[in-house]
């Protein structure tokens, strides 16, 4: 997960102790809470409890937060039915409760976080995200007026961002100003087509970045094809030879027959992949999220087809990094890099990313279907049993009600 998102275990020694995502959100006036997520284990149709820290919660509060928590767990109807009809057509997504993909509270942040992908390594955009919380954001994702704030210079120098500061600076003043609102992004009903030509002239999006926001806005007809996706193709469907102009054209032809939701079973290939090698992606320890790369993915295929015995748990990722340099032969071709050529570059000195620590990781790409369980019912809570008020109105209309936090928000 990348920050200001945290998983965080339950407790095998502790009664009780249940698995929680947290997160700080932001209110209608932009003030950030923190949030944590928990679900009971009672059936089916467990309740979401979302704890929000907070003195007191006006309406417009509650609901704020009700269609944040909707949108990064893709709750609402739209949502729900596209899981529906992807397990229809695919009996292993069903089989494995695959289909609510996760996302950020905002688009804002999918789009700063989908320009952070391009050319670097997925340990860089862990840290670049990072740093965009804690320097620029208080702890919190950063909005978009404290980013134009900041200053292109003070994202390079204190975000390590590089030549993407431009962009990402430039995307918030298109956001400040109404250019991006004025677009309906978010609309429902809008062509797919229409929707990637709309996204293309906008700061920092290219077609891989444009191709990652159609699937965080809920479009899932257009692979978001990069190197990663070389690989996958090479290991799993054994189609090799293909140049960064082939790929995307190889990969559409592939999942075409899952159409309208081609990239969701690419997603869910790609991420049985990551499970086979490091167990499930739930109990991964976060200082390990770095190790998650293709450099490893074909490490571990070269252990297996060295026939070497895979231990379950954490050794399975050291294995896989010992087994590093036997993994030429399976490697991606070495003339294909695919660099998406969203950002300018300048003269940035990783302008050039590598083609063994390409890797595609978002948000929008962490399946939670798992710990939803099904779950259509939600309530937004806290620990201690405060007043519960009446829900407000949420797109989903899934909330069983609000309680508060009776302290105020800690540092």
């Amino acid at each position: 997960m990348l920050a200001p998102n945290r998983w965080v275990k339950a407790d095998a020694n502790m009664a009780g102790s249940q698995a929680a995502f947290e997160r700080p959100l932001r209110l209608p006036d932009d003030t950030a809470v923190p949030v944590r997520i928990t679900q009971a284990a009672s059936g089916a149709a467990a309740e979401l409890s979302v704890a929000v820290e907070a003195a007191t919660l006006s309406a417009s509060d509650q609901e704020h937060i009700c269609s944040q928590v909707v949108r990064m767990l893709s709750l609402a109807p739209g949502d729900v039915q596209v899981v529906s009809e992807l397990q229809a057509m695919h009996p292993e997504a069903k089989a494995d409760n695959f289909g609510h993909m996760f996302r950020s509270p905002s688009m804002w942040e999918d789009m700063v976080k989908s320009i952070t992908l391009c050319n670097c390594g997925w340990g860089r955009t862990i840290s670049m995200n990072a740093a965009l919380c804690t320097e620029i954001g208080g702890g919190a994702f950063p909005t978009p007026a404290q980013v134009a704030a900041a200053g292109v210079e003070a994202l390079q120098s204190r975000c390590g961002v590089g030549y993407r500061a431009k962009s990402i600076h430039g995307l918030a003043r298109q956001v400040l100003d109404g250019t991006v609102g004025s677009l309906g992004l978010e609309e429902s009903g809008v062509d797919a087509a229409v929707l990637y030509k709309k996204l293309l002239p906008l700061s920092g999006m290219g077609p891989f970045t444009a191709a990652n926001m159609l699937q965080l806005l809920g479009h899932y007809e257009r692979i978001a094809a990069d190197t990663e996706t070389a690989r996958h193709l090479k290991h799993r469907h054994k189609i090799s030879g293909l140049s960064s102009k082939t790929l995307q054209e190889a990969a559409q032809k592939l999942y075409e027959k899952y159409a309208p939701f081609q990239f969701l079973v690419y997603w869910y290939e790609l991420r049985q992949g990551y499970v086979d090698l490091f167990g499930p992606l739930s109990e991964m320890d976060p200082g390990d999220y770095a190790k998650a790369t293709g450099h490893i993915m074909r490490a571990g295929a070269a252990a297996a087809a060295a026939g070497a015995a895979v231990a379950e748990g954490p050794p399975r990722a050291e294995l896989a990094v010992s087994m590093a340099d036997e993994s030429a032969s399976l490697d991606t071709d070495s003339a294909l890099l695919i660099k998406p050529d969203d950002v300018s570059t300048g003269s940035d000195p990783d302008k050039v990313p590598s083609s063994t620590k390409r890797k595609k990781r978002a948000d929008g790409l962490i399946d939670i279907s798992k710990w939803m369980k099904g779950s259509a019912v939600l309530a937004i809570g806290v620990e201690n049993d405060a007043d519960i008020v009446a829900a407000p109105k949420t797109p989903a209309k899934m909330f069983a009600g609000v309680r508060t936090r009776s302290r105020a928000r800690t540092a």
